[in-house]
């Protein structure tokens, strides 16, 4: 598990696309013990209830439309803490993207190992024009 040669995943609504200029540059330096969670916006969790896990934890997270998450943050949500994340009803919600800050906040409290960082590139992602 784990063992694909991606640098990065980026997470993209099928209404938006990726600046590939900020995608790449983004991937190519991120050293490998970074466990870094790009996005557009990054919501702090308590601006609406909704936001909030079925155990009313609160964690930032980053703008659903589109964000992207580097091969550590990714090896530790998906591989090493495949457990905690794929049994998420106790504290997830119904966002995934709320899902993700929790996971993130999760496996930095547990891998020490990892370097977190959570960061906001505005012109990430852009929203497709209708009628384009």
């Amino acid at each position: 598990g784990g063992g694909g040669a991606a640098e990065s995943i980026l997470k993209i609504d099928d209404d938006h696309c990726p600046n590939m200029t900020k995608v790449l540059s983004i991937a190519s330096t991120t050293p490998r013990n970074v466990a870094r969670y790009v996005g557009f916006y990054r919501w702090k969790g308590t601006e609406y209830t909704i936001m909030k896990g079925a155990d009313g934890s609160i964690d930032p997270y980053m703008s659903g439309p589109g964000y992207l998450v580097s091969r550590a943050l990714a090896q530790a949500v998906a591989v090493d803490d495949i457990n905690h994340s794929v049994l998420y009803m106790p504290y997830g919600s119904s966002s995934e993207d709320v899902d993700m800050g929790k996971w993130f906040a999760h496996a930095n409290r547990t891998h020490p190992e990892l370097e977190f960082v959570y960061e906001v590139v505005k012109d990430l992602i852009k929203k497709v024009s209708e009628g384009s």
